[in-house]
Formats: C-alpha cells, structure tokens, sequence
C-alpha cells in the first residue's frame, strides 16, 4: 500500500489513488486478530500495515486512513511481544512457528 500511495504522489495517477482508497475500504473489512495470532511475525507486518496506513493519508489523503490504523493498532497490540525479541528466541511459548513466513 505505502508503494502504490507513493507511486499515486510521484504520477499523479487517480487510478492509483482509487485502488489505494479501494483497498484500504477493504481491509478495514478484515481486521481481526485472528490473523496475528497464525502469522510467524507479527510485528513485521504491523509494522507494513501502519507504513501503507500513513502513507495513504499522507500522499493519497485517504479521510479514513487513521480511523483504519486506530483500528489496526487495538487489534494489532494484544498479540505482539511486550518488548524487543532476539532473533531465534521464542516469544509465544504455546505457540510453535507456524503461518506466514
């Protein structure tokens, strides 16, 4: 989402800037913690949801793009690690390193 908002900066393309706003309508649809808890890294993709989320306020002035991160953020926060992990350490004990990755 943050390439697809920048590319909508840089040409000016309204195509773009449509399937930005499309796309972000459609994953505020599925928000749902379920997909942290069978993801492999979390935080990562946290991490690219928030970018592709400010990104698309900030270049393509997508209205409900902060509502859609706040949104992101309370689901995201109850399955992340409480702080910094080294790599290779496991942080969900019960948990094995399943999903994606």
């Amino acid at each position: 989402m943050s390439a697809l908002a920048r590319a909508y900066a840089i040409t000016g393309s309204q195509a773009a800037r449509d399937k930005v706003l499309r796309l972000n309508r459609l994953y505020a649809q599925t928000i749902d913690g379920q997909f942290y808890e069978n993801n492999r890294f979390p935080a990562y993709c946290y991490d690219k949801l928030v970018c592709g989320l400010i990104d698309s306020h900030q270049y393509c002035g997508d209205p409900d793009a902060f509502a859609i991160l706040e949104k992101t953020t309370d689901t995201a926060l109850a399955h992340l690690p409480a702080h910094a992990i080294e790599h290779g350490q496991s942080w969900r004990r019960e948990k094995t390193n399943r999903g994606l990755g």
